[in-house]
């Protein structure tokens, strides 16, 4: 039975304690059930994934984010958009307007052909969509350079969720628990404990369903509650490292590590030094300057 996973864990509860770690994670509660030891470390699992998004100044798992601006208009009829969050998926929602007051709505879902996407940068292309501006707005018959009022929603982020049922080998589809995050086309991986395999979600793939088609058959099964998303190795070692802290900084109150022989002033120095260890991860994701 799969153990708890809260929304935007970077690893599950199996994949840290299938880590060589050294550390014991059934007795996170003195006295507690096995369910209360998964509950606890699947809490401590959450605290060192958002730990990992203040380093990096933004939420590293899939979110949607919105804004409301000002912004350019190139002289090809792009509006220049710029995110406040890195690894921009696609843009679900956008009105434009002369003020908020008075906008005008794309239709949705917006397709992806409509705009090109660099890190949080964003070409969003007004031409052949059918919208007709006027006044100071005017530029679809002759493109040409200005400023518009825009209000627009995006989701970005890494895809981190669970399978939400068994697959069978030789399965042309997987279920998740959640679609944030995924993408026709995306790579990602299916990670139970320490083994993992590689996959790809199918170009018919429709955003937003947690059935999700794959361009090749599942060599084998995987279990309910297996990982499934496209966390890079680093920042999954970034979460086991930033985990190891939290676990080992709580000796104090009772908590007992599993490695022996070795003397309290060793222990504190790994502490710290797991944590600067998993910092230098997260910093390689921080967020660009929009």
């Amino acid at each position: 039975m799969a153990t708890p996973f809260l929304t935007g864990s970077y690893i599950t509860c199996e994949e840290y304690r299938a880590a060589p770690t050294a550390l014991n994670t059934n007795n996170l509660v003195p006295g507690g059930t096995q369910t209360d030891q998964d509950n606890e470390l699947a809490g401590i699992i959450a605290r060192a994934s958002r730990w990992i998004d203040n380093v990096a100044r933004q939420p590293l798992y899939a979110t949607q984010g919105a804004q409301n601006e000002r912004v350019r208009i190139d002289d090809q009829g792009y509006l220049v958009l710029k995110a406040h969050q890195d690894r921009v998926k696609s843009v679900d929602a956008l009105s434009y307007g002369a003020t908020f007051q008075s906008m005008t709505a794309i239709s949705t879902p917006i397709p992806a052909s409509q705009y090109f996407i660099e890190e949080n940068r964003i070409l969003f292309s007004m031409l052949g969509s059918g919208v007709q501006w006027t006044g100071s707005l005017a530029f679809i018959a002759q493109p040409r350079s200005g400023q518009a009022l825009v209000s627009w929603t995006y989701t970005a982020g890494w895809a981190t969720t669970r399978l939400a049922s068994a697959a069978a080998q030789g399965a042309s589809s997987i279920t998740v628990e959640t679609a944030s995050g995924i993408q026709p086309g995306m790579l990602a991986r299916i990670v139970a404990g320490d083994a993992q395999v590689n996959v790809q979600v199918a170009s018919t793939y429709t955003p937003g369903s947690t059935t999700v088609p794959l361009v090749s058959p599942l060599a084998a099964a995987w279990a309910a509650g297996s990982w499934f998303g496209e966390v890079p190795d680093d920042g999954k070692e970034a979460c086991i490292l930033a985990t190891s802290h939290y676990i080992k900084e709580r000796k104090g109150g009772g908590f007992t590590i599993a490695s022996k022989g070795r003397d309290v002033q060793a222990e504190k120095q790994d502490i710290g030094i797991e944590l600067i260890q998993a910092e230098e991860i997260a910093l390689r994701y921080e967020r660009r300057s929009p």
